[in-house]
């Protein structure tokens, strides 16, 4: 007879293996550490073994917490656990820099890039990565601000970003400034954008190059209100002072908010320990 003279059985078939393969689960290492400099290793791990093809992974770090793009190098991704294997091993290069601070952390997330396989938990496609600071306090004496600047915390570093000024419409907000007028030359900025409220790592970060003095952050919530902070980097990797302030979006376009009173600028060597400044 036909296919069709037959009673279909439950749990038999495609329908039922394309079941089966949604319920497969991966999860990534919760955390991982390494030296300033020096490479950090974590592991993605398969419930099952990995069919014919392998199961890619793309690989994203997310800012924002303490750690920027120019603390971390470039991160090979995809990664692919191969045929007939459960793991893969994800490596995550940090840069080198002679500014002595605290500990520096980002995450690092990990996303099936085939369907048929998920979380194995809430949270377990990201780790947690932290950059272990080898510099010693003292090291260097040219302060961009000697007045503000404790002795044994002096390096040579770009001055404030100056004149910073925000306008925003009902979905973004976009940051203008101008390069520091003391200090040394700043080889790139960073700018960080998180609600007011949220935890420092909740935001996004942009790192332009010195030449660029505006950036736009898009898909914002209207009504919203956010907290800006920009900060200059030498070539080096010795970061300015942080100059933060703050916006609330427009409900609509039809009255757009623009940032009218002056910026606050934060020294953040004045509230030791320099992680002070992270957590605003």
């Amino acid at each position: 007879g036909t296919s069709s003279d037959y009673p279909k059985l439950k749990g038999v078939g495609p329908a039922s293996d394309q079941m089966q393969r949604r319920a497969a689960t991966y999860s990534v290492s919760a955390a991982a550490s390494a030296v300033e400099g020096q490479t950090a290793t974590l592991t993605v791990t398969l419930s099952e073994a990995a069919p014919a093809g392998g199961v890619p992974f793309s690989v994203t770090a997310g800012y924002g917490a303490t750690a920027t793009s120019s603390d971390v190098g470039a991160i090979a991704s995809p990664v692919t656990v191969l045929e007939g294997d459960t793991t893969v091993t994800v490596t995550v290069p940090t840069t080198q820099d002679a500014l002595d601070e605290s500990n520096e952390t980002f995450t690092v997330t990990v996303t099936a890039v085939t369907s048929g396989w998920a979380p194995s938990a809430e949270g377990a496609d990201v780790a947690t990565v932290t950059i272990v600071d080898d510099d010693t306090a003292g090291a260097t004496v040219v302060a961009a601000d000697p007045e503000s600047e404790p002795a044994q915390q002096q390096v040579a570093r770009p001055g404030p970003v100056t004149a910073l000024e925000l306008s925003a419409t009902a979905g973004s907000v976009t940051v203008r400034w101008q390069a520091p007028d003391t200090g040394i030359a700043p080889k790139r900025y960073i700018v960080h954008l998180r609600p007011e409220g949220g935890k420092a790592g909740s935001g996004r970060t942009k790192t332009p190059k010195a030449k660029k003095t505006k950036v736009v952050f898009k898909n914002l919530e209207a009504g919203g209100t956010y907290i800006v902070w920009a900060r200059a980097q030498s070539a080096g990797g010795a970061k300015g002072e942080r100059v933060t302030a703050t916006i609330t979006l427009p409900a609509n376009d039809a009255a757009p908010a623009s940032f009218a009173r002056p910026a606050e600028v934060v020294h953040c060597w004045d509230y030791y320990p320099a992680s002070y400044c992270d957590s605003l």
